[in-house]
């Protein structure tokens, strides 16, 4: 059988896919935002690559350090992430239907006798 999921269960798998990207990006995330500030900033010498921002975040503040500021990001996207689905699972319901409803039109018509 056809079995549909709901609007509720589909927002809510897109809260948990939103909550797995962000968690899993946000280390890296952080990482180039680092570098970003150095290069802003004009300091030199601090980081030359990826791997010394890497070991200077964890020797300053651990493993901590890469999931610094992660709850507050989850906060705002993991809800933004199930309406996003939620809203993309509408619109293509709509347009499902609407399609449709224009092809059992186009049947009917190609049906009806033509009228003189």
């Amino acid at each position: 059988g056809n079995t549909e999921i709901s609007s509720m269960h589909t927002m809510l798998f897109g809260c948990f896919s939103g909550a797995a990207a962000c968690t899993l990006s946000h280390p890296i995330e952080l990482i180039c935002r680092q570098i970003q500030v150095q290069a802003e900033t004009g300091s030199t010498g601090k980081f030359k690559c990826m791997k010394s921002c890497i070991q200077h975040m964890y020797q300053t503040g651990g493993l901590r350090a890469f999931s610094k500021g992660l709850l507050l990001n989850n906060f705002r996207l993991i809800p933004a992430t199930g309406i996003q689905f939620l809203i993309y699972e509408l619109c293509q319901k709509a347009v499902t239907m609407a399609l449709a409803s224009k092809e059992k039109q186009a049947e009917v018509s190609a049906l009806a006798p033509a009228s003189r």
